[in-house]
């Protein structure tokens, strides 16, 4: 790999992508939507192309003389179905239009385990179970994009698609709000928190992506994970312990948290508005109330994938928000 174009490259997980090809001598280019996604994805080393997932011209602009391009840009409203749709769906299919037509070997999309939930606990889930009911947008349109990617695969073009369930480490998504529902007394947990999930630390799923491009084989679909799940409720604990937050105990039942989420999301569609919070939402729900875990060992398989960051190494590198703002 010489060259790779990047979406979603000022987001968490673009972020770290971009930090990882440089440092392996890869040149990248990496789409911009701002003028501050610009000045980011400039500071990792990556070179800027200014546009969005609705500009084809754009997309195949940045993808000329690369060999791999690693679509990690999404709308994350769980909120607006037609936005998600629009820019999620839509875009995904101009990724693989632009990737076509300016003749890059691979592409790599970046999907999540939430396209499992829908119908209850996810166990220990293998690249073969079937799609659940989607609930929430972001989830939905996942869905959709997979689909496409997969049915975009061919002698033109490989396509191969990662699931992630939750990334974490410095500087991921989840810490703020959860740290913002605390502070205005909003925080709860779902059934007490003690089911497990799988979770992915950034390290580890840079390197997946990584050998996903590498020697994901065309067309196929992995679950990436850390070593092994861990139980909801330590997981946000002990990452607050590192802000000095101690979470409160109160607890409010699944079916409640289901019923209010859903009924939030259709009164959401039917008003036509977007609330600003994942809270509540019908996605956020269904991560922080069952268990949502995944087999891995196809990824182990075929990509040579070994998760090398584990739970207690990962928390000794977390640092304060404040700090990380700082740096």
């Amino acid at each position: 790999m010489q060259r790779a174009f990047v979406t979603g490259g000022s987001g968490f997980i673009g972020s770290g992508l971009i930090r990882a090809l440089r440092a392996r001598g890869v040149e990248v280019r990496a789409l911009a939507r701002s003028r501050q996604a610009e000045a980011h994805v400039a500071r990792l080393g990556a070179e800027p192309v200014a546009g969005d997932l609705e500009s084809l011209a754009a997309l195949a602009q940045g993808m000329q003389g690369c060999d791999v391009v690693f679509h990690a840009a999404a709308n994350l409203s769980d909120w607006d179905l037609d936005a998600d749709l629009r820019i999620n769906v839509k875009g995904t299919e101009l990724v693989l239009c632009a990737a076509a037509s300016a003749h890059v070997a691979r592409v790599v999309y970046v999907s999540g385990t939430g396209v499992l939930i829908g119908s209850g606990p996810v166990v220990d889930a293998s690249e073969d179970l079937p799609c659940g009911k989607p609930v929430g947008a972001l989830s939905a349109s996942r869905v959709r994009s997979e689909a496409a990617v997969r049915a975009g695969n061919g002698a033109q073009l490989e396509t191969v698609v990662v699931r992630l369930p939750y990334v974490w480490g410095p500087g991921d998504t989840l810490r703020p709000q959860l740290h913002a529902a605390v502070r205005s007394g909003q925080y709860f947990w779902i059934s007490r928190g003690n089911h497990l999930v799988s979770i992915c630390h950034i390290d580890n799923a840079v390197a997946g992506l990584l050998a996903a491009a590498e020697r994901g084989r065309p067309g196929a679909l992995y679950h990436l994970a850390d070593a092994a799940p861990i139980k909801l409720r330590t997981f946000i604990t002990e990452q607050m312990r590192v802000e000095g937050v101690r979470l409160p105990n109160r607890s409010i039942p699944f079916w409640l948290a289901k019923v209010i989420a859903d009924g939030l999301f259709a009164l959401a569609r039917a008003l036509r508005v977007t609330p600003s919070s994942l809270a509540l939402s019908p996605t956020f729900v269904r991560f922080l109330g069952q268990q949502i875990t995944v087999d891995d060992s196809c990824a182990r398989r075929e990509l040579g994938y070994r998760p090398t960051i584990d739970w207690q190494s990962g928390l000794s590198r977390l640092i304060p928000r404040h700090l990380e703002n700082d740096a």
